[in-house]
Order: structure tokens, then C-alpha cells, then sequence
């Protein structure tokens, strides 16, 4: 299997990388970004003399997702380094180097040689990877050297590719050469049970992403110049996160229209990646509307007489949410729904589109009436009625959207604590 591995998928990988960094601009900064990385993290670990841990992190997301377990880790144990690896440019190009966590560097690309070097520099005590970005070689060299690895918040979707019979077999061994997988939920632990054969090394902890988003309530400060600003105050504010073009297309018509009937309706955007580019293209949708716009980036306490907010800045959106009377969460028309738990978290309903597979707190939402399915511009704009003209309406889908964030914060904690299990039986 390692052998068809290596011989096959990860030389097609390598090509299929390096072409599509031809198109797109994102990849091309990923593969940049490694040029020369194995001598960089040799020399920049030499100051780093404290036991290493290291977590794999794919997206920014993750990171955010993770956050409370490195955070509570390294209070427990002080003397640990935090060694974060990623994979997508987005997440590694916007992360600042800060508590809990030591360095940070994208993860070289998976091949047995790098593997075997990036372990040797980095010499973990043990190691975590998050959810799903699962890096075969990396996996096997750990195993090789009987360094102990853990998946935590694991969970695969329904229809996953990695269910499907020609996958699985790799599949089934891949997961089995974690030392533990802690899951999210009953339903995934006996998904993945199923994959693996036995659920000896299963261990249900919960999802870490309600503790993240339940922390993120906290940190109000990094928009108190937002909610305390005069343009923004006694307006009804509704809140895009994540939106790609296709959200935007239905989105943008709802809003206008909505606008028109109630006139202290704001919008704040965020796109998924607030690219120049894509600040542009939300600028030319909004323009024939005569709808008024200002970037976060050229937002001052004078701005005023704007319609909508334009995100130019990642890292505020889950604080953003805190403004809003309601929010909708992107990506769930042509990809997967982003992260609705973070509107959630701050008592606000959420509306998102119908791909949701990947993101079971999104069906939880939908049973507990915190969350709701718009299709099209039409039922955005009913809904989004509903609660501008029945304000108890609104209270009560965000007050259900919050329990639901409240009744599943400890997730950290119990995953903590296995790390420091097992970081005990290794001294």
C-alpha cells in the first residue's frame, strides 16, 4: 500500500499541484512558500529547546478550532513548544505567531523523504493532527519511529470519499495507524468504528469548535470602535460570513430589496478570502443598486451614509457576528457551508443554502430552530423579513442557536486531557 502510495498518487499529487499553481494564485503562493522550507525550520528550531508538540492544521478555521486545546495544553504544561504546520496559504499567511503557540511553517509536501527530515528537524514528543487533513507518509514515519500521533475533532462526512469501497481499504488503514481518534460525536464515533473495524482506539470527546466560538464571545475589544461607532448604533445589522460568489448572488438582490422596506438595515460582509479582487466584485454587484459601500480598511469614526461594510481583513469575522441582528454563513450553495457556530454563539439566528454535509452543527441548528435553509433570493428575503418585522422572532432562533453552542462547550477539556495522558506516559 505505502509502496502504490509513493510510486503512484504522490508523484500525480506533485504534478497536480504544480499545474494548477499555473491558474491559481492561492496554490502558487503555497508552493513558493516551501521553496527552501526544510533548511529554514532546521535553523529556526535552534532557538526552540523545550519538548515539541506538533499539530497539523489545514485551514484557518482549524486553527481558530484547535486554539482552546493548544491554549489549555500549554497551561497545563508550560514547558512545551507548540509546533503548528499548515497547508492552505490562507491559514499560514494570516495566522501571527502568539501564544500558545512556538512557530509556525506550512507543512513540507508529502513525501516519504520529507517526512523522514521534517521529523528528524522537528523531533515531536507526540502529534496532532486536526480533523481530516491526513498526510499518509507523515502518518507512517511517525509510526515508523513509534512517536504516538492523535486525530482529534475527527469526523467523516456520509457520502466522504474516503467511504467508498476503492478507498477504503487505505482508508481503514490509515485511520488505524492513529494511536487515538477522538470524535465529535456518537455518530461519527461509530462512522468511524465502522471504518476502522473496532473502536479500540475511539474516544468520543466532543467538538472542539463550540469551545472555540464560545472564547471568541469574550473577546469583545476587537471591535468596540464598531459597535461603538454613531453610523452603526440603533441599526438593524446583518451579518455575511465566509460568502463566495455564489452566496453574493443571492445575497446581494435579497438585501437590496430589503433595504428598501426597512432603511436602518446594514450589511458587513466578509468574503471567504477578502483578495482585492473579490472586494471589487462585491463593489460592481452592489453599484447597480446604487447601494453604498465602504472598506473595513478605509472605515473611520467620520464614515457614514454607507449601506453596506466591506471585510478587507481576516481574523474579526467571529467578533463581527456579535453586531448583527442575524447573520448568513457562505458556501453552502457550490462547496460546503463555513462555520455557522460562530453566530451562533452570540444569540443570533442563522441562515444558510442547502450543502451542509460536511458541518453537522448545521443540522443540529436546523433541528433546534437556531438555523435555517434559504435556496434562493426569495426565501432569504422572507426570512430575513420575518425577523426584521417580528423582533421575537429573531430572539428566539438566536436564543435556540445559542443553547445549542452552550450545551456542547468541554470539548477542549476532555481533549486536553487525553493529550496529557499521553503525554505523561512519554516522560
Amino acid at each position: 500500500m505505502q509502496i502504490i502510495y509513493n510510486l503512484i498518487v504522490v508523484p500525480l499529487l506533485y504534478l497536480a499541484f504544480h499545474a494548477a499553481g499555473l491558474f491559481n494564485e492561492k496554490i502558487r503562493r503555497g508552493i513558493h512558500g516551501r521553496e527552501n522550507l526544510l533548511p529554514k525550520i532546521k535553523g529556526d528550531l535552534k532557538t526552540i529547546n523545550k519538548t515539541r508538540v506538533w499539530f497539523h492544521i489545514s485551514s484557518y478555521g482549524e486553527f481558530e478550532q484547535a486554539k482552546p486545546v493548544m491554549t489549555q495544553l500549554k497551561a497545563a504544561r508550560p514547558d512545551l513548544a507548540i509546533i503548528v504546520t499548515f497547508f492552505s496559504p490562507s491559514a499560514y499567511e494570516n495566522i501571527k505567531l502568539a501564544p500558545p503557540v512556538d512557530y509556525i511553517c506550512y507543512l513540507p509536501m508529502d513525501s516519504r523523504k520529507n517526512a523522514r527530515q521534517f521529523i528528524s528537524i522537528v523531533k515531536p514528543v507526540f502529534a496532532v493532527v486536526v480533523r481530516h487533513d491526513i498526510w499518509p507518509n507523515y502518518i507512517w514515519e511517525l509510526n515508523r519511529r513509534k512517536i504516538p500521533v492523535v486525530l482529534i475533532d475527527a469526523s467523516i462526512p456520509e457520502k466522504s470519499s474516503r467511504l467508498l469501497p476503492v478507498f477504503q481499504n487505505f482508508n481503514r488503514a490509515l485511520y488505524n495507524s492513529f494511536d487515538s481518534i477522538l470524535t465529535i460525536s456518537e455518530v461519527q464515533t461509530d462512522r468511524i468504528a465502522g471504518l476502522l473495524g473496532n473502536s479500540q482506539k475511539i474516544v468520543q470527546t466532543g467538538d472542539t469548535k463550540f469551545d472555540q466560538v464560545y472564547h471568541r464571545t469574550r473577546e469583545t475589544g476587537k471591535v468596540t470602535h464598531l459597535a461603538s461607532h454613531p453610523f452603526l448604533k440603533g441599526k438593524n445589522i446583518w451579518v455575511i460570513g465566509s460568502s463566495w460568489q455564489q452566496d453574493e448572488s443571492r445575497v446581494l438582490p435579497a438585501f437590496e430589496r430589503l433595504k428598501k422596506a426597512h432603511p436602518d438595515l446594514l450589511m458587513i460582509i466578509a468574503p471567504h478570502e477578502p483578495t482585492g479582487q473579490r472586494v471589487e466584485e462585491i463593489e460592481r454587484r452592489l453599484s447597480p443598486a446604487n447601494l453604498k459601500s465602504v472598506r473595513y480598511s478605509e472605515f473611520s469614526e467620520t464614515s457614514a451614509d454607507f449601506d453596506v461594510l466591506i471585510m478587507n481583513k481576516m481574523g474579526l469575522l467571529a467578533n463581527i457576528y456579535s453586531l448583527g441582528m442575524a447573520a448568513f454563513v457562505g458556501g453552502s450553495y457550490e462547496q460546503n457551508v463555513h462555520n455557522v457556530l460562530e453566530p451562533a454563539a452570540h444569540g443570533i439566528p442563522v441562515l444558510f443554502g442547502p450543502k451542509i454535509d460536511t458541518q453537522p452543527e448545521a443540522g443540529m441548528l436546523l433541528e433546534n430552530g437556531g438555523g435555517f435553509i434559504v435556496r434562493t433570493t426569495a426565501e432569504i428575503e422572507i426570512k430575513m423579513s420575518e425577523f426584521l418585522g417580528k423582533k421575537e422572532i429573531a430572539d428566539r432562533a438566536g436564543e435556540n442557536a445559542q443553547k445549542l453552542v452552550m450545551e456542547h462547550v468541554g470539548a477542549a477539556e476532555q481533549t486536553t486531557n487525553v493529550l496529557l495522558k499521553l503525554l505523561g506516559n512519554r516522560n
